[in-house]
């Protein structure tokens, strides 16, 4: 299936994985991302789709925004982008992202966190509740957090470095007391290199002002709403950048 993106018309073919098993697949509720999760850690941070195309496919979701400059998520349908400075911006329809993983989020179940819940601990509290371990699931945690770590990256230059040094610039915020939400996915273990396995979570303060790649958190009073999604959609992209990427292994 081909896809045009942006103006210079931007190729791209579609993958999609369905895990339930039926012909109907692809009118089912669908996670969508715009390539592998492998070609943004070894350094393709070149936008090549814009947010109007994006928001074709959710209303939540995280990715990265181009040249690497900023974490993004996506709330209620609004695309932020939270730069290294902490400060959250609502995009437009014509910025565009090198990664994005989106879905229409429509909550199937309601999970009250205790208490004391951490980025270490929410997966052994969590998962034993959920039906399989083995699909995707689209995840919004609201309410109150003792403790939220968060980070964001400056804008990268060429060549582009590799995200494991990315990373040693990247930038931390504490929030204390914080009310907030976060937003992510639950990605099974056998997607490594195609997608990010485990509990991937931006978050973004109440005041929509602040936020980041969740690096930590401690819940205080907060809610987790939780979406099982069985069809899982990427974008595999055609720019020269990918098409050169040496995507056999995750670069150091």
């Amino acid at each position: 299936m081909i896809l045009n993106r942006t103006k210079n018309r931007y190729r791209a073919g579609l993958l999609t994985l369905c895990l339930i098993g039926v012909s109907a697949c692809s009118t089912q509720q669908h996670i969508w991302q715009t390539g592998p999760v492998i070609s943004l850690l070894n350094g393709v941070y070149d936008g090549t789709v814009p947010v109007s195309e994006i928001r074709r496919h959710g209303n939540l979701g995280v990715g990265l925004w181009n040249k690497a400059n900023g974490e993004g998520l996506v709330v209620d349908g609004i695309f932020y982008q939270v730069t290294a400075d902490g400060v959250a911006h609502v995009k437009s329809d014509t910025d565009i992202m090198p990664w994005a993983m989106v879905t229409d989020f429509e909550a199937e179940r309601t999970i009250e966190l205790p208490p004391g819940i951490s980025m270490q601990t929410i997966a052994d509290y969590v998962d034993k509740q959920l039906p399989t371990i083995n699909t995707f699931y689209a995840l919004r945690i609201e309410g109150e957090f003792s403790y939220v770590q968060a980070r964001s990256e400056p804008e990268q230059k060429k060549p582009y470095k590799p995200f494991a040094e990315v990373e040693k610039q990247e930038v931390k915020f504490n929030f204390k007391n914080v009310t907030g939400v976060m937003v992510g996915f639950r990605s099974p273990p056998y997607v490594t290199n195609v997608s990010v396995p485990g509990y991937h979570l931006h978050f973004l303060n109440q005041q929509r002002s602040s936020g980041g790649h969740v690096l930590q958190f401690t819940t205080k009073n907060a809610v987790l709403y939780l979406d099982k999604v069985d069809d899982f959609q990427m974008s595999i992209p055609d720019s020269p950048e990918f098409n050169r990427a040496n995507l056999d292994h995750i670069m150091q």
